[in-house]
């Protein structure tokens, strides 16, 4: 070995060793070295850069180029992966390549030239990462230089500017589209157990407890089954311990309701006279 690049130790027996020429395996005790030939797996490139291994026994080695190879330390088998061809943005080349296990057991891979995935052990698929994994344009595609993983699982980043954090849960979420490029802008859970959902677009869903939609409050002050708009875009909505709801607004004023039978409210404007 002329140069070590990375030290990992693996066990009380093992150390694996990044070199310009694919890793290597030391045992202290009998100074045993196994080379592991990535030029095998159909890698471009056999310089490691580093190691990750992950609660599995799995050893994901990076190199200087494109993709990562996952080397099964039990059965000594090796696998190219690379991020989907369709899923890389044109910023992603500028990405550090790393690898981190959540608390769910979820294994996070950025491979060189790729965008952030998860490793799927069963079909030994790397997976693009979506917030909604039924739309393609969803995929999380940021530029990570440095980074940091918390005690809670979330991911900590960088990237060309500023510093955000991710919380990564791609069996735990479910994104539903309400208004195309229209945000949400107040959230609130009733006495009912409803979620009030208010979004830019000035409308104002309810939905039952189970997540079916019950309807939009139109400015009459009924839930309708139809798409209706409110009086005005939402930002704040509050329930107070008789049932009643505020509802505050942007240019609008504040809007009182009171219930006035199961479906229904009725509804009271507050706005500001300067004079």
């Amino acid at each position: 070995i002329e140069t070590a690049d990375f030290v990992l130790t693996l066990d009380t027996e093992r150390i694996a060793i990044a070199t310009h020429h694919g890793a290597w395996l030391y045992t202290p005790w009998n100074h045993h070295f196994l080379h592991i030939d990535l030029s095998v797996s159909g890698t471009p490139d056999s310089h490691v850069s580093n190691f990750h291994l992950d609660s599995r026994k799995q050893l994901w080695i990076h190199t200087y180029g494109n993709g990562v190879v996952r080397y099964d330390l039990n059965r000594g088998t090796m696998q190219y992966l690379q991020t989907p061809k369709g899923d890389i943005p044109s910023t992603s080349a500028d990405s550090v390549p790393f690898c981190f296990e959540d608390l769910n057991g979820t294994f996070w891979v950025l491979p060189r030239g790729g965008t952030l995935g998860y490793f799927d052990y069963e079909t030994h698929r790397l997976e693009t990462y979506h917030t909604d994994p039924s739309l393609p344009e969803t995929r999380f595609t940021p530029t990570i230089l440095f980074h940091f993983v918390d005690r809670q699982g979330n991911l900590w980043y960088t990237g060309t500017s500023g510093l955000y954090r991710a919380t990564l849960r791609p069996d735990d979420v479910r994104y539903r589209t309400l208004d195309a490029e229209h945000e949400t802008r107040a959230l609130m859970t009733d006495s009912h157990n409803r979620l009030w959902v208010a979004t830019k677009g000035g409308y104002v869903r309810i939905f039952n407890s189970d997540l079916s939609l019950l309807g939009y409050l139109g400015h009459d002050g009924a839930i309708h089954k139809t798409q209706t708009p409110f009086l005005g875009n939402v930002y704040r909505i509050i329930e107070t311990k008789n049932g009643e709801l505020w509802m505050g607004t942007r240019m609008r004023g504040l809007f009182h309701l009171r219930p006035d039978g199961e479906h229904r409210y009725h509804i009271t404007s507050y706005r500001h006279d300067p004079t």
